[in-house]
């Protein structure tokens, strides 16, 4: 079993890291210096059986601790640790009244009241739940979205979940709760890349969340920016509406607006280097990858001269959409159907690899609004050999290039030493109609 220990004067922590090591040794002891740290454990290492906040905290309450935490993963024993002042307002807070399992100690407590009190607390823990904001349900009661929609707004109308393991969700997010950037952030970091709506409200909040980003990316108040992070989240919402949706018009709308969104972005960027130097290309998704795809084909339409905008709506469109069929984020780091990664995937991922061109190409034929781009799709993973290449035209060369680069990048990193490793590893592609596109992009970055 597990308990969390609350407090920010680490000294502290010794202290129960020792008691704990020597009454309550079978138990694992988190410490968190705040409410956020302890946030952190909770998703991470839930199910906890035991929370003991102390007075001691900087800037924040015991209570409003103890409220977030029943807020996010439910009723849980809650030992409370302060001096006569802290403990007599606890006392008379409503919060520790509503819950028989709260408990206060006085400083300074007895180790064998502390101890006591800490196994009675364990005890209700192996007979309860944990109460209703960590649930166990059938996985098919619930749906992931994609973490990144969620920097669209400061709150959202629904619940949502983190899978803490499978089929056991806890709520990260409260229905109507203003949350900070920094919260999702601190989500991404510990590598959590889907949150999870009840089934019966993602559709809406895909809905409203494309209905958001076209607010967005039409007004004349968003900064280059956020014009770029809501095209990132728009491709990853374009491509779950896709699948669970289908084609609709607001689908049809964003798609538009993304590739609009680029032009506009690029007129006082003169080289994509400028422009490369500050794009948020931090978790290399599916959306990071199709945006820094979008505007490294403007730049070498422009290089090659090739600046019609039928040509880069082409190339638009099969940025976004060329990947929409991948499951899973880690397919994309694979080269083509030769790469020896892929006999590390088993039969199902296997098959969604080899599928995903196909499928992708009859999406893009969807899409009205835009000229014909199914065959680029289809084409970007041409393994590069002249039996395989010789009749693609020079727009399939130049977007299968431009995946391969992406790829290398979403394996080396997207960074200056990342471009410097992949460089050389798309030099395969130096003949017949790859060869202009291959010059450009040594040109665009610099390589003589």
């Amino acid at each position: 079993m597990k308990a969390l220990f609350i407090c920010s004067e680490r000294t502290n922590w010794n202290n129960f890291i020792g008691f704990f090591r020597d009454h309550l040794s079978e138990v694992e002891l988190f410490c968190a210096r705040n409410g956020s740290d302890s946030m952190d454990i909770i998703i991470h290492e839930s199910p906890i059986s035991v929370i003991i906040i102390d007075n001691q905290l900087q800037d924040e309450e015991q209570i409003s601790i103890a409220e977030d935490i029943f807020e996010a993963a439910g009723q849980k024993p809650i030992i409370f640790l302060g001096d006569e002042s802290s403990t007599t307002e606890l006392i008379t807070s409503e919060f520790f009244s509503n819950y028989k399992t709260n408990e206060i100690i006085e400083k300074p407590y007895p180790e064998e009241k502390l101890k006591s009190s800490i196994e009675k607390a364990l005890e209700w823990s192996k007979t309860n739940t944990g109460g209703s904001a960590h649930k166990t349900v059938e996985e098919e009661e619930y749906l992931p979205v994609k973490l990144k929609s969620f920097y669209l707004y400061d709150k959202v109308a629904y619940d949502v979940y983190y899978m803490v393991y499978t089929d056991n969700y806890m709520k990260v997010l409260t229905k109507n709760k203003r949350y900070t950037e920094s919260t999702i952030q601190n989500l991404a970091k510990k590598n959590i890349k889907d949150l999870y709506l009840i089934k019966s409200e993602k559709i809406k909040f895909l809905d409203e969340s494309m209905q958001r980003a076209i607010e967005i990316l039409t007004s004349k108040n968003s900064d280059q920016d956020k014009k770029i992070s809501t095209q990132i989240c728009g491709v990853l919402l374009i491509h779950e509406m896709v699948n669970e949706v289908g084609v609709s018009d607001s689908v049809l709308s964003l798609a538009d607006l993304i590739v609009n969104a680029a032009q506009e972005v690029v007129k006082d960027i003169k080289d994509f280097g400028t422009l490369f130097a500050q794009m948020p290309l931090t978790y290399g998704d599916l959306g990071e990858q199709a945006i820094f795809m979008l505007y490294l084909c403007h730049y070498m339409n422009a290089e090659l001269e090739w600046e019609s905008d039928m040509t880069f709506r082409k190339l638009g469109l099969a940025c976004i959409l060329h990947d929409c069929k991948l499951k899973y984020d880690d397919l994309s780091l694979i080269r083509n159907i030769e790469d020896e990664q892929l006999k590390e995937y088993n039969l199902h991922s296997l098959n969604i690899y080899k599928e995903h061109m196909l499928q992708a190409s009859q999406v893009s034929t969807e899409f009205n609004n835009f000229p014909d781009c199914s065959f680029i799709i289809r084409e970007h993973h041409t393994l590069p050999e002249k039996k395989y290449t010789n009749n693609m035209n020079s727009i399939s060369c130049l977007f299968t290039l431009v995946r391969r680069l992406t790829t290398e990048l979403a394996n080396f990193g997207f960074t200056k030493m990342g471009i410097k490793q992949a460089l050389p590893e798309i030099q395969v592609y130096e003949f017949g109609n790859f060869k202009k596109p291959y010059d450009a992009i040594l040109k665009i970055f610099s390589i003589n």
